[in-house]
């Protein structure tokens, strides 16, 4: 690990050593680096570092991209060309239903597409991520190749709004992508109340408060008033 705090930050890193950044404040090298020689003893990320990593990239803090590939004997091969932007907005891609690689940094949609063409080598551009996931106090890791972006980045939302800590109240994107990741990993509850009732529980642990009942239920309606959930 020490070896690589005198490595340059990458322009861009694997969606797996994003995530190895957020739980361990593992430092991002060059990705070829990385897949020649990853760290020992690679620490394993929980599902909460999953959780907010993904919540991170849904609520358009931090941009991710990857390759659309094929499936060529059980091997993917990439389409050059086809280089995607994950959307920011949790409803436009039905994350529920996709499968994430985390090693792999690779997303495999639904087989209701008719196929199984996944998208691989899924990136994140290095500054954001450093400004949305600081390193930790006293950690000794310097994030001086990117400061700039970090600490002067003007209205950018990676620099001002998902920074570790209590957000701003309310950082409604965020709660919306929080909404989006359960959908991806423990499904929603049956009804609206309960729902409300859950994010009303988070608001007030990330938060410290709990913003008025209606506006609670005014966020979720649209969910459950959704003709795909309303018809199951």
């Amino acid at each position: 690990m020490r070896n690589r705090m005198k490595l340059p930050l990458p322009d861009h890193c694997l969606l797996y050593q994003a995530l190895l950044w957020v739980s361990h404040s593992v430092r991002p090298i060059d990705d070829d680096l990385f897949l020649q020689v990853p760290p020992p003893a690679t620490p394993k990320p929980t599902d909460d570092d999953k959780r907010e990593l993904l919540a991170a990239i849904l609520s358009g803090h931090l941009k991710a991209m990857g390759k659309w590939g094929v499936d060529n004997e059980g091997t993917f091969a990439e389409l050059e060309r086809e280089t995607v932007e994950l959307p920011a907005d949790p409803w436009e891609l039905d994350m529920s239903d996709w499968e994430i690689y985390w090693e792999g940094s690779s997303m495999h949609p639904p087989d209701y597409f008719g196929e199984t063409t996944p998208i691989n080598s899924i990136t994140v551009k290095t500054d954001q991520l450093m400004a949305v996931f600081p390193p930790p106090p006293g950690s000794g890791q310097s994030t001086s190749d990117t400061s700039r972006t970090a600490a002067g980045g003007g209205n950018s939302p990676a620099s001002t709004s998902m920074r570790r800590g209590r957000p701003p109240s309310y950082d409604w994107p965020k709660f919306h992508a929080e909404i989006a990741v359960r959908a991806d990993f423990d499904n929603l509850p049956e009804t609206q109340a309960e729902l409300e009732k859950d994010m009303a529980d988070w608001c007030q642990d990330k938060w410290g408060e709990i913003p008025a009942t209606s506006t609670i239920r005014d966020k979720i309606s649209p969910i459950y008033k959704h003709k795909r959930k309303a018809g199951k």
